[in-house]
C-alpha cells in the first residue's frame, strides 16, 4: 500500500465522479483537515492506518491497488489500508436542546441506532461512532 507518488486524487480516482468531502481529524493537533474536489483543500493523501470520513453521493466501489471498499451513500467511515468500511455516518443539522434518533449501517447486514443530541453546538457537524456488536 506504500506509494511515494500517491495524492488523494490518484488514491481517490475511481470514486472521484460521487466523491464530494473527505474529513480527517489529526487527535494529536486537534485539527481537522479536509479534501474537496471542487474547492481548497488542506488535505493531500491517505495515510495507512488513519480513520477518514468520505461523503459519497452514490453507492460506489473504491478500488485503489491491493483495496477495495464498498462505500454507501452519504457519510461513510474507513480505515485507509482496510478493506471494511466501518461505519455509515449521517450528516445531521440540529439546534440546541434538539435530538434525533441516527441509524447506522455498521456493515450491509448490521445496522444500530443511537440517540444524538446537541448541546450548545448551533448548527454542527456531528459524527457518532457505535461500536460494532
Amino acid at each position: 500500500m506504500a506509494d511515494e507518488f500517491a495524492t488523494i486524487e490518484r488514491q481517490l480516482a475511481s470514486i472521484m465522479a460521487y466523491l464530494t468531502k473527505v474529513w480527517w481529524y489529526d487527535s494529536e493537533h486537534d485539527e481537522w483537515f479536509v479534501y474537496s474536489p471542487d474547492a481548497p483543500s488542506d488535505l493531500y493523501e491517505l495515510v495507512f492506518g488513519n480513520e477518514y470520513y468520505l461523503y459519497v453521493t452514490e453507492p460506489c466501489t473504491l478500488l485503489y491497488d491491493d483495496l477495495l471498499m464498498d462505500l454507501y451513500e452519504g457519510w461513510n467511515s474507513i480505515i485507509w489500508g482496510s478493506d471494511k468500511v466501518t461505519a455509515f455516518i449521517p450528516q445531521l443539522r440540529l439546534e440546541p436542546g434538539q435530538s434525533q434518533l441516527v441509524k447506522f449501517r455498521l456493515s450491509p447486514s448490521v445496522v444500530g441506532t443511537h440517540n444524538v443530541g446537541v448541546d450548545g453546538l448551533q448548527g454542527s457537524f456531528i459524527a457518532v461512532k457505535v461500536p460494532v456488536p
